[in-house]
């Protein structure tokens, strides 16, 4: 990778250096904003749940050299050592502008559907995300770009990881707005009409080996009103309901 470092890299790392240790670090430099980002510090207990730290932003940083100068939609890397990384600001998170009072409603479904459009654009470049929650998703007002590669990696079950990848962005976006939503029905539309690779029809079959969750869930008092339980089902039905629809018109035509 060939980094798109600013003008000068040694008043950024003096900035580093001066600005403390959080793990994510704010660095405005001639009027450009970056983000430092070091490995994260967690107790054993918390890194037998997520993994080792380390290797997690040295996945992130094998992201920003293979993607680089492709073309796709993801953040520039300027800067990196053997335990930070520098991207340039590129936006707000999707997860702020969607459902946001303060953004008005065409700014929202414009931000939503580039984001379905992003996460397809990956894809056609045989590319999985690993976890493309909105907070990840950067807009600028006019394009989004992917950041936070910690779950990626190359795998021989590329089409699995699509499919997984479009089931948690739909479930990001349901998360975020709390109940059904026009503008996520059509940026998940979006999606599926340019679909070539059978990544909708790979996450349908997910769910449905997943079913029994459904009505387990709605028997349980604790977990009903969960805001998890609730985006969870109603990606189910987002994608299985559209996925019954397709079948049905498919059968009429024969």
């Amino acid at each position: 990778m060939t980094l798109a470092a600013p003008p000068d890299i040694a008043r950024l790392r003096a900035a580093m250096a001066a600005a403390g240790d959080d793990r994510i670090r704010r660095i405005e430099l001639d009027g450009t904003v970056y983000w430092v980002k070091h490995p994260e510090k967690l107790s054993l207990r918390w890194r037998l749940q997520k993994g080792d730290p380390a290797r997690a932003l040295e996945r992130e940083r094998q992201a920003y050299h293979a993607l680089s100068g492709r073309g796709l939609p993801v953040a520039e890397c300027v800067d990196e050592g053997p335990d930070y990384l520098v991207v340039r600001d590129a936006g707000s998170p999707l997860s702020l502008v969607f459902c946001n009072p303060r953004v008005a409603p065409e700014e929202q479904e414009r931000a939503l559907r580039a984001g379905a459009m992003a996460l397809h654009r990956l894809h056609m470049a045989g590319v999985a995300h690993g976890r493309p929650s909105l907070r990840d998703m950067m807009w600028d007002g006019e394009t989004i770009a992917f950041i936070d590669f910690e779950r990626f990696g190359a795998t021989a079950r590329l089409r699995r990881a699509k499919a997984i990848d479009l089931l948690l962005f739909a479930f990001s976006c349901y998360e975020t707005a709390g109940a059904p939503s026009a503008v996520i029905d059509m940026a998940l539309a979006d999606f599926r009409a340019r679909d070539r690779d059978g990544v909708w029809d790979d996450a349908a079959r997910m769910l449905r080996r997943l079913r029994w969750l459904d009505p387990l869930t709605a028997r349980l008092p604790k977990l009903r009103g969960s805001r998890d339980v609730t985006a969870g089902r109603l990606v189910f039905r987002a994608i299985l309901d559209d996925q019954a629809g397709k079948d049905q018109t498919s059968a009429r035509k024969f």
